[in-house]
């Protein structure tokens, strides 16, 4: 996690402030207190800390108290290149999945968990449906929610709406097959699944939380919601339901934007800007020892 005597970064701030951020806030214990007077105690000592996204650092901010001026967001970064949209493919992941051309096919990836709230689009599928009589919602992963997200199924009479794929490694290719991807989490970082729907040109309705803001830009590639507001989950996904156009517009600027935004190439550059200074700032006397040392 130290790199060098310079510079404190995490190598997956996703993971690390993320939980910092967002799950030991919501869930103080043993653990969060002392991650949080570990973290307090090193603040001295590091010169600097990356956040992944504007979300997670303020919340790095919030819980661990770091000067704002000693945390700076480098947005993380996919392989956007390897991802191209095709429609045959689209309609062979379809038939794979016993799914026709006509359906209007709504996906969610993560794991199946509490966080990721699958439970709001479950519960508000019923309603949902009344304006998309031929959806299918497609939910690609696993965990300990599982259960509880199929009874809630089976208590709304869904089992023809939704199917459960389970955790999958083709889970990209299977994102082919949707026109619309919904993700309600509680917290987030910066959705990895979230930057490929939108590099595979996929509109995508996100909640407000973490860095989803920062993937889709509201209103041109997809929605950001309220949670306290579900009902503009049902209006957002209705909306691309029932206006191609629109559908389309969304898809054609969430790929040209993440395949500009969220690139090796441009997380590289950034990166190595803030190596070279950091650098420049060490004493000279101080970075010859620290050179020796590695040597």
């Amino acid at each position: 996690m130290m790199m060098g005597t310079a510079l404190r970064a995490f190598a997956h701030p996703t993971d690390f402030l993320q939980r910092l951020g967002e799950d030991y806030m919501v869930h103080p214990d043993w653990l969060s207190r002392s991650v949080r007077q570990t973290e307090r105690a090193t603040l001295p000592l590091t010169n600097l800390y990356i956040a992944n996204c504007e979300g997670v650092r303020k919340a790095a901010i919030e819980t661990l108290n770091i000067p704002p001026e000693k945390i700076i967001t480098i947005l993380n970064a996919t392989d956007v290149s390897r991802l191209r949209k095709d429609l045959y493919e689209r309609r062979q992941v379809r038939q794979q999945l016993g799914l026709t051309d006509d359906q209007f096919v709504i996906g969610s990836v993560g794991s199946l968990t509490q966080r990721k709230n699958h439970i709001l689009l479950i519960e508000q599928l019923p309603q949902l449906l009344q304006h998309t009589k031929n959806a299918k919602v497609l939910l690609i992963g696993d965990g300990e929610e599982k259960n509880r997200l199929l009874e809630a199924v089976r208590e709304r009479h869904l089992e023809n709406h939704v199917l459960f794929l389970g955790f999958r490694h083709d889970a990209v290719q299977l994102m082919k097959a949707m026109d619309v991807l919904v993700m309600p989490s509680l917290r987030e970082g910066l959705p990895r699944a979230a930057i490929e729907a939108q590099a595979l040109g996929i509109p995508a309705v996100l909640s407000r939380t973490g860095g989803n803001a920062e993937v889709v830009a509201d209103g041109q590639t997809g929605f950001v919601f309220d949670l306290s507001r579900p009902q503009d989950l049902i209006d957002a996904v209705s909306t691309l339901f029932h206006n191609r156009a629109l559908r389309e517009r969304m898809a054609h600027h969430a790929e040209r934007r993440a395949k500009c935004l969220f690139t090796a190439e441009r997380l590289a550059a950034e990166s190595e800007k803030v190596y070279d200074k950091l650098l420049q700032s060490i004493p000279r006397r101080r970075l010859s020892k620290a050179a020796i040392w590695q040597k």
